[in-house]
């Protein structure tokens, strides 16, 4: 009888079990952008399609998190910082038809 490392490696059902679990929670990982690609569509989004832009949050090594809406015949996008580790963080962009009640409060409250 094998026990330990020799077993793992030798019996399918567990290569099995490990192949699966690992497809499930991998499966679904959200897309994030750098720093400069977000620049770039903030810039794009302003100059190009002349939308607003709505800080909600500063960040601390992004961006923080940003709405940009207005634009005619565009989505509205929000940007949110997404934090890795102490030294590193990206961005994630939400795109959306019609703006959000939670978000037009937000950008209306003075």
């Amino acid at each position: 009888m094998l026990w330990g490392l020799e077993w793992k490696r030798t019996n399918p059902l567990f290569n099995q079990l490990k192949n699966n679990t690992m497809k499930r929670i991998f499966s679904y990982r959200p897309k994030t952008y750098t720093l400069k690609t977000c620049e770039e569509v903030i810039d794009t989004y302003i100059n190009k399609y002349k939308g607003e832009l709505h800080q909600i949050h500063e960040g601390t090594l992004g961006l923080g998190k940003l709405i940009l809406y207005n634009a005619k015949g565009k989505k509205s996008i929000i940007i949110t910082e997404v934090f890795e580790t102490h030294w590193t963080s990206t961005h994630k962009i939400r795109m959306y038809n019609k703006l959000p009640k939670k978000y037009e409060t937000l950008i209306y409250q003075l």
